[in-house]
């Protein structure tokens, strides 16, 4: 069995260093990619919870509005409102400032909730048949979204997919080369 020289000692010195850091990066990165996910797991439902409050808010403020269904003053109505007509813009704020209205998933969304705010600006009471559609289309514009993004939280962002398949890679090619190495040695 011969000694290996300098050069080959060295030049597996390098080699070795070159793998543990590149691993070290792989890591870093799918560390970081990791943390997005929690971002985006987060930010995802903190947009359910706010969308559940707009539409609780908007569907009081429209029973209160229905005069069929209220017994109560419009002075009443307004006391009574103040708070619903505020947390519900406040939601409404809130999702406006989440959502990308130039992405074509989240404009439907944002349309909806401005027709919403219109109905109650303009005081336009909204009969239960008609709430009822307008909760529902914001309700399945809404799960398209959720949808989406679960997607991307259970997948993955696309810079950790390409490094998980690189370390998969890396490790493989690494494997075979120890492999190969160690059938050389054995036939010398």
């Amino acid at each position: 069995m011969a000694i290996p020289t300098m050069t080959q000692l060295g030049f597996g010195a390098i080699l070795a260093a070159a793998i543990a850091g590149s691993f070290s990066i792989l890591g870093l990165i799918i560390s970081k990619e990791q943390k997005i996910s929690d971002f985006r797991r987060e930010w995802v439902e903190e947009l359910r919870a706010d969308i559940a409050r707009f539409m609780a808010n908007a569907t009081f403020i429209f029973a209160v509005m229905d005069s069929s269904t209220s017994d109560i003053t419009e002075a009443q109505a307004l006391t009574v409102l103040r708070a619903e007509i505020v947390a519900m813009f406040e939601a409404s704020s809130r999702i406006h400032l989440k959502l990308d209205s130039t992405d074509p998933v989240t404009a439907p969304i944002l349309a909806t909730l401005r027709e919403f705010e219109e109905r109650v600006q303009s005081a336009t009471p909204l009969s239960p048949a008609t709430l009822g559609v307008l909760e529902r289309r914001l309700v399945e514009q809404s799960r398209v979204l959720m949808r989406r993004e679960w997607h991307r939280v259970r997948n993955g962002e696309t810079v950790y997919r390409t490094a998980k398949t690189i370390a998969v890679i890396t490790t493989i090619v690494s494997f075979i080369g120890l492999a190969a190495a160690g059938l050389l040695s054995l036939t010398r």
